[in-house]
């Protein structure tokens, strides 16, 4: 499989190849999984949080079963603040899937029951970071990730 270039780094990422598939490792869960495009991503992403924005890794949590209309979901990210509260939900896509209104509507169902502050929309090449305002019913749209440090500042921590 040829990765593609993406807009996190992938220089620290593990990849290893066993017979004809690549599998990539994930920190959070401690173990090797295949590396479908999407999986590519969400590892990307992780590392770049961690190493590059200085997001604790403890913090973090990776494809947890919640229901969404009575469904049975999984979401694919969520940042935790220092109170484990949900502070910010992510959605990954491959690459080769459009962010677009379709995208961001699975994002809001979800959060309809994460009830996070922000929300990361991304599929690698092109990032929405979000901070939806419930009093004003408004969402503030971003095209970067803060680090640890700027989203607390901006949360009054």
């Amino acid at each position: 499989m040829q990765l593609p270039q993406l807009l996190f780094p992938v220089d620290d990422l593990k990849i290893i190849e066993k017979g004809d598939i690549l599998y990539i490792y994930d920190p959070i869960r401690y173990q090797y999984l295949k590396c479908t495009p999407e999986e590519y991503v969400r590892q990307a992403l992780i590392s770049h949080l961690i190493n590059n924005l200085s997001y604790p890794k403890e913090l973090l949590a990776v494809e947890k079963q919640i229901f969404v209309n009575k469904l049975s979901r999984r979401f694919d990210l969520v940042v935790f603040d220092r109170d484990i509260y949900p502070l910010i939900l992510i959605e990954i896509k491959a690459p080769n899937v459009k962010i677009n209104d379709k995208t961001l509507l699975q994002l809001a169902q979800y959060n309809y029951i994460i009830n996070a502050k922000h929300w990361v929309l991304t599929n690698g090449l092109n990032v929405l970071f979000m901070t939806y305002d419930k009093e004003n019913n408004k969402i503030d749209f971003k095209s970067q990730i803060p680090t640890w440090y700027e989203l607390g500042k901006s949360d009054n921590k």
